[in-house]
C-alpha cells in the first residue's frame, strides 16, 4: 500500500527529478538503519522494511518519466532499456553478493541481514547524494547542453506543439496534479496496459520471488512432491541454488537486448512484448514434465521463461508512454506501475506460497504463473495484431491517396492512341 500511495505522486512535471533523488537518498537511509538496538525488535525491522519498499517505489516510474523528458516517443525503446536491463543485471549480482555479505555475521555485534541492510544501503545515499549535484530535471535545465539546444530538444520531444511545450515549462499544483490522475484513470488504453502488466506480474514476480527455493527443492528432488517453502536445510543446495538462480537473468538481459533491438528495426513494440509472454507462459505450465524428464529440462524452463518474460519491459513501459500524451505520462507511467507492480507483485507471491504450502508441490503454482503471463501475453499480442492491421490500412489509404492525386494527360498522338501519364513530381516527393 505504502508502495502504491508513493507511486502515485511521484511524477510531476518538474518533481521526477527531485523525486528520483530523494527516493535514493530515502531508501537507503531507510535500509542502512541498521541500529543494533532498534532491529532486535522485529517490529523495527518490519517498520525499516516497509519504510525501504515506500522510498525505493517510485524510482523506476521517476527514472522513465525524467528519461521521457529527453527522448521523444519514437526514441524511448533504448533509454528506457537502459533502465530496466540495469534492474535485471543487478539480480545477476545480487545474489552471490549477497552470500558474500551474510558471512560478515556477528562482525561488530550486528548480523549478517543486519549487515546486508547497511552495504545495501550506503551506495543509495551516495547516489542519491550524486544526483542533487549533477541531474537536470528536464531539456531546459541540462546544464551539458547550449541554451539553442535545451529549447530544440525541448520542443522535440513535445513533438513540436507549442502549447504543450510552453505548458510543460510550468510546475503543476496538487490539485492540477489530481486533476490528471482521474483524466488517467479514464484513458481506455492505459487500463488495458495496466491489466496486461498486471497480469504479466502475477506471473513473473512470483518466479521471481520464489526462484532459489523453487531451484532448491529442484536439487533435492522435491519439486513436484512433498515441497518445502523453504527448499529444506542443505547449505549446499543453498549455496548452489543463489548461483544458478543468476543463470536466468542474465539470459534474461540478453534477450531485453535482443527484443529491444527487433523492435526498433521493425518499429513495432506491443506484439515484441505479447508473443514472448505468450511463449514463456505455456513453457511455465510444461513444467512438470520437463522436469520430470530431467533436471535440466526443468531448469530450462525456467531460465527460457524468464528470459522471454523480461525480454520486452522496456518495450512495454514505451508503448505505454507512447498512449500517453506529455501532460498525463507521468501520473500514466505511476498508476501503471502501481497497478502492476504493487497489487501483481503482493498477490503473485502470495498465491504461490499459499499454493505450495497447502499441496506440497511446486506443479500448480508453475501452472498458475504459466496462465497469467500467457493471458498478459494473449491481450498484448491481440491488441498488437490490431494495430499492425490498422497500420497496414492507414498505408494503404496514404498510397491511393497519393496515387489519386497525381494528375494525369491524355494527348493523342498522330497514327496511334496513347496515354502519357504526367507526374507532379514535387507531390509524388511528398507523398
Amino acid at each position: 500500500m505504502e508502495a502504491a500511495a508513493a507511486e502515485a505522486c511521484c511524477n510531476s512535471k518538474h518533481t521526477s527529478q527531485l523525486q528520483l533523488r530523494s527516493q535514493h537518498l530515502a531508501h537507503g537511509i531507510a535500509s542502512s538503519k541498521a541500529l543494533p538496538a532498534a532491529l532486535r525488535k522485529k517490529a523495527c525491522q518490519q517498520h525499516q522494511t516497509a519504510a525501504a519498499a515506500a522510498a525505493a517505489a517510485g524510482a523506476i516510474p521517476s527514472a522513465l518519466h525524467l528519461m521521457s523528458q529527453f527522448y521523444p516517443v519514437q526514441m524511448r525503446s533504448k533509454p528506457f532499456l537502459a533502465v530496466t536491463l540495469a534492474n535485471v543485471v543487478s539480480v545477476v549480482f545480487a545474489g552471490p553478493l549477497a552470500a558474500v555479505i551474510m558471512t560478515l555475521d556477528g562482525r561488530a555485534g550486528l548480523r549478517g541481514w543486519q549487515w546486508l541492510f547497511i552495504i545495501e544501503g550506503l551506495p543509495s545515499i551516495a547516489l542519491g547524494a550524486v544526483m542533487m549535484l549533477v541531474l537536470p530535471s528536464g531539456p531546459l535545465t541540462a546544464w551539458m547542453l547550449t541554451p539553442r539546444e535545451r529549447q530544440f530538444l525541448h520542443n522535440r520531444v513535445h513533438e513540436g506543439n507549442a502549447e504543450a511545450a510552453e505548458a510543460a515549462k510550468q510546475r503543476l499544483q496538487w490539485k492540477q496534479m489530481i486533476s490528471l490522475a482521474m483524466e488517467a484513470l479514464r484513458m481506455p488504453q492505459l487500463w488495458f496496459f495496466s491489466i496486461a502488466a498486471f497480469l504479466w506480474v502475477l506471473g513473473i514476480f512470483s518466479l521471481n520471488a520464489w526462484m532459489p527455493i523453487i531451484i532448491k527443492n529442484m536439487l533435492a528432488g522435491t519439486a513436484l512432491q512433498s515441497s518445502s517453502s523453504s527448499g529444506g536445510s542443505s547449505a549446499t543446495n543453498t549455496l548452489h541454488a543463489t548461483l544458478l538462480a543468476t543463470i536466468p537473468y542474465f539470459c534474461a538481459a540478453i534477450a531485453m537486448w535482443l527484443n529491444t533491438w527487433s523492435a526498433s528495426l521493425l518499429r513495432e513494440r506491443t506484439l515484441h512484448v505479447g508473443l514472448p509472454c505468450v511463449f514463456g507462459g505455456i513453457l511455465l505450465a510444461l513444467f512438470q514434465p520437463m522436469y520430470s524428464a530431467s533436471f535440466a529440462g526443468g531448469f530450462s524452463v525456467l531460465v527460457i521463461a524468464i528470459a522471454c518474460a523480461y525480454s520486452g519491459q522496456s518495450n512495454m513501459f514505451a508503448r505505454v508512454t507512447e498512449s500517453l500524451d506529455t501532460r498525463h505520462a507521468g501520473v500514466g507511467i505511476a498508476i501503471f506501475n502501481a497497478i502492476g507492480a504493487a497489487a501483481g507483485g503482493f498477490s503473485g507471491p502470495w498465491v504461490v506460497g499459499t499454493l505450495v504450502n497447502r499441496i506440497g508441490s511446486f506443479v500448480p503454482s508453475m501452472v498458475f504463473m504459466g496462465v497469467f503471463l500467457t493471458c498478459g501475453g494473449i491481450m498484448l499480442s491481440g491488441f498488437g495484431i490490431w494495430e499492425l492491421q490498422q497500420r497496414r490500412k492507414l498505408q494503404r489509404q496514404q498510397q491511393q491517396q497519393c496515387e489519386g492525386k497525381l494528375p494525369k494527360e491524355q494527348e493523342e498522338r498522330e497514327g496511334a492512341d496513347s496515354c502519357v501519364v504526367v507526374k507532379d513530381e514535387d507531390f509524388a516527393e511528398e507523398c
